[in-house]
């Protein structure tokens, strides 16, 4: 957008819950337009970025779960359990098998 001369935002504070946005033109525009065309823009490209991944992910419900590497997760095969189920010296695996004791996000 060749009409902003300046762009940008402002967090007065995190607990807050609003946010100052200030958008200078060079006056062919004014900034709610350049805004709005802004978000329209941003809407599309996420738009065109989520048609991407489920194509690629329908490529790969079609390959059986095969991914570029031929094995059954991909290119890194890896098991569903993030931790692994290798071996522990504690007995019941590396993290035990009551896992209600952690979370991870």
């Amino acid at each position: 957008m060749p009409q902003v001369l300046f762009a940008g935002y402002k967090v007065p504070h995190p607990l807050h819950p609003h946010f100052l946005l200030k958008i200078q033109t060079d006056g062919t525009s004014p900034p709610d337009v350049v805004l709005s065309e802004a978000c329209n823009q941003l809407i599309g490209t996420l738009s065109s970025l989520e048609s991407q991944f489920k194509r690629e992910f329908s490529f790969k419900e079609v390959d059986g779960g095969a991914g570029a590497g031929g094995a059954a997760g991909g290119a890194f095969a890896t098991s569903d359990d993030p931790y692994g189920t290798g071996t522990s010296t504690s007995g019941a695996g590396a993290w035990g098998n009551n896992r209600d004791d952690y979370l991870d996000f």
